[in-house]
């Protein structure tokens, strides 16, 4: 069977053709990468949360009371006794350029916790390299027996990661 030859300008062709497919699937691959990251850091953030809630359930029904006037100025990692993997513990406010990325710690100054990521492409207007994203916990509606209404964790600043990749899937923290 005869079989051409393949011309220089054609060879050109596949290549750039093989060129441009592999920048957008690695562009992707990065973007999944960055939204595995955020998804984590929420789910940590979510965890903590249920923890103070267990905390707050077992010192009503163990010691019939509570009082979380003041757990907003402690460590949520201590009070709820969930310290993930990637938890470097307390730090008085340190710059995020000492610290390793993809990782927490609470800022005894502010009483933040704080997460720095490992990857912050799609992170609209990032402060710092890298940037540091800070939560409060928030009491909302704080009986006089000391048992809140609800307890969330608010950004410092508003944090929008996602948005540039075209990969939107609920861009808003």
């Amino acid at each position: 069977m005869f079989r051409r030859p393949t011309h220089k300008l054609e060879s050109a062709l596949y290549f750039a053709i093989f060129g441009v497919l592999a920048a957008v699937l690695l562009d992707r691959l990065l973007a999944m990468g960055e939204f595995a990251e955020r998804a984590a850091m929420q789910s940590t953030i979510a965890r903590l949360q249920a923890g103070l809630y267990l905390r707050l359930a077992e010192s009503v029904t163990v010691q019939r009371q509570a009082d979380v006037r003041g757990w907003d100025k402690q460590n949520p990692f201590e009070l709820a006794k969930d310290r993930p993997h990637n938890y470097l513990g307390e730090r008085a406010n340190p710059r995020p350029t000492d610290l390793a990325q993809g990782f927490w710690f609470f800022d005894t100054v502010s009483k933040e916790i704080v997460y720095v990521p490992q990857q912050y492409r799609l992170l609209d207007r990032p402060r710092g390299d890298p940037p540091a994203l800070r939560f409060r916990l928030r009491l909302d509606g704080v009986s006089p027996a000391g048992i809140p209404a609800q307890m969330t964790f608010e950004p410092a600043e508003p944090i929008v990661w996602g948005r540039r990749s075209g990969l939107v899937i609920n861009a808003n923290f």
